[in-house]
């Protein structure tokens, strides 16, 4: 046995299917069915009941135990190793949500290479709640996101602060009987009262995402139920139909920046300073110390605030 196969078993574990187990662990179904194989043969039993879905058995269950407990020790030896060679190298496996990747990671991570030209990152995209399994199992080192106020088995740091912002094109508002004073009453408005809006369409992200939540309040509130002209968790595609005078959107107000000067002209912005919320760093409670981490979430916290 090796580490190697205990890392192969985790992840047929947690899949439950060899073919996206494999996909996964970017190896032939073929290899790793000859690898858990020769694991179970090992040990002298099965670990697997191999029919769809795949299930532990018994001794598959306390093997997984174990299994993880050796997997979290394995990476700890090589972070504390790595640390009293004074290497500063590995690879930060980070989690995001889909814009927010788009929008801190690529100047984070090529000034933290700067610093620590041996680090290498793996960055990967999720909703919320995916992102929190996967660092509860262990999938991630660091998770950048906003968390409830106790999350079980996950260690938070804040990070820096968002608010939500109101957007809506002035096309879309002319076309629906908006007159130049009325937009210019709605921007001063703070939606203090969401009847004005009462013929406007909306682009809407699930309430699982943050700017999903903050519209279901407002909507919630109001005297009529919107038309949705669109739905999608991609921010970044509703900002574009947004802009494209599909529908009004709530969004994160640091999104918007990434318009055009001209396209910005276009459209009206409403800062909803009540719904602001804290970015936080999260990572497994039970995990290893480990100084690059520790390092990045320093560098992070400069840069956010410089």
């Amino acid at each position: 046995m090796n580490f190697q196969s205990i890392s192969y078993f985790i992840v047929l574990a947690r899949e439950k299917n060899f073919t996206r187990a494999a996909e996964k662990l970017h190896m032939t179904q073929q290899a790793l069915s000859a690898s858990m194989a020769s694991l179970e043969k090992e040990w002298g039993m099965p670990f697997f009941l191999r029919h769809v879905p795949l299930e532990l058995t018994n001794g598959g269950r306390v093997f997984y135990e174990y299994a993880l407990r050796l997997a979290d020790e394995e990476e700890e030896l090589r972070r504390a190793l790595s640390d009293v060679a004074d290497n500063q190298r590995g690879t930060l496996r980070i989690g995001t949500g889909f814009m927010r990747e788009r929008e801190i990671m690529p100047a984070l991570c090529a000034g933290f290479r700067k610093l620590y030209p041996k680090v290498s990152f793996t960055l990967v995209e999720g909703s919320n709640t995916d992102l929190e399994r996967m660092v509860r199992e262990g999938d991630l080192d660091l998770t950048v996101a906003r968390f409830g106020k106790t999350m079980e088995g996950i260690v938070t740091r804040p990070f820096y602060e968002e608010h939500i912002a109101f957007l809506v094109s002035k096309e879309l508002l002319f076309s629906r009987g908006f007159s130049e004073d009325d937009i210019e009453s709605l921007a001063h408005s703070h939606l203090e009262s969401m009847e004005s809006l009462r013929s406007v369409p909306f682009v809407m992200t699930s309430r699982d995402n943050v700017a999903g939540e903050a519209a279901a309040g407002y909507l919630d509130r109001a005297s009529f139920k919107p038309e949705i002209a669109a739905s999608s968790d991609n921010m970044g595609t509703l900002i574009d139909l947004s802009m494209r005078s599909v529908g009004a959107l709530f969004c994160p107000a640091n999104m918007i920046h990434w318009t055009t000067e001209e396209a910005s002209r276009d459209m009206v912005c409403i800062d909803l300073w009540e719904t602001k919320y804290t970015i936080s760093f999260g990572w497994k409670r039970k995990s290893p110390a480990w100084s690059i981490r520790e390092a990045f979430m320093e560098y992070a916290v400069h840069s956010i605030r410089s």
